[in-house]
């Protein structure tokens, strides 16, 4: 079975965690590994905690750590096309509800980044969880 880190976008990735509570740490060789079903929980129980500006990301294990400044800003996987992933989703996620915002970017991004990381059927089966999760949080408001 794959595992999964959770992580921030400023770089601190989770150390280890009960059901209430969560350490984070700076070094990835620190982190907790996880199962897919459990980095997604992780995710779901904290994106009411964050501070403001701050985003969970699933990584897998076998990635590898991002070091530099242009993988971080403008990694390989995003710029493939004559735009860039965040480009398009800063346009249109705010058209969207804001309940399911966060869902349809991420869908929008691994949507785009599919057929570049080389896991195509990993990263379009993360896109339709997004999008099954923005349905699902759209029909429990109405």
């Amino acid at each position: 079975m794959s595992k999964y880190y959770v992580r921030t976008n400023e770089g601190a990735y989770l150390k280890s965690h009960a059901e209430f509570t969560h350490y984070w740490t700076k070094k990835r060789d620190d982190a907790e590994q996880l199962s897919l079903m459990e980095a997604m929980k992780v995710m779901d129980h904290n994106k009411d905690k964050l501070k403001k500006g701050v985003e969970l990301y699933i990584e897998a294990i076998d990635d590898e750590p991002v070091d530099e400044f242009d993988d971080v800003t403008h990694p390989a996987h995003y710029t493939q096309y004559s735009f860039e992933a965040i480009d398009i989703i800063d346009e249109v996620a705010p058209k969207y509800p804001v309940e399911v915002a966060m869902e349809i970017g991420n869908a929008i991004k691994y949507l785009l980044r599919a057929p570049f990381k080389g896991r195509l059927v990993q990263d379009l089966n993360k896109a339709v969880w997004y999008i099954n999760r923005a349905i699902r949080n759209l029909e429990t408001e109405s």
